[in-house]
């Protein structure tokens, strides 16, 4: 068993990694055009957008961004 300063040190780093990947994700879903998320059927019952859907869209959007360059090459 550890120590419950060690525990609570160790408790406060995972809070803090939580609270910053999440404000992460809300930067992402900001910078995320519009459109991306529209006919989004995880959306219908909530405003809470998924982790998983925000990197998917993330990952369709740079894909399209690099279609556009690589049609202006």
């Amino acid at each position: 068993l550890r120590p419950q300063h060690l525990v609570e040190k160790r408790n406060r780093r995972e809070r803090k990694r939580v609270k910053d990947v999440n404000q992460a994700f809300v930067i992402l879903q900001a910078l995320l055009p519009l459109d991306t998320y529209n006919n989004n059927e995880e959306k219908s019952n909530s405003t809470r957008i998924s982790k998983v859907y925000t990197l998917r869209k993330a990952i369709d959007y740079i894909e399209a961004l690099q279609n556009i360059l690589n049609e202006t090459d």
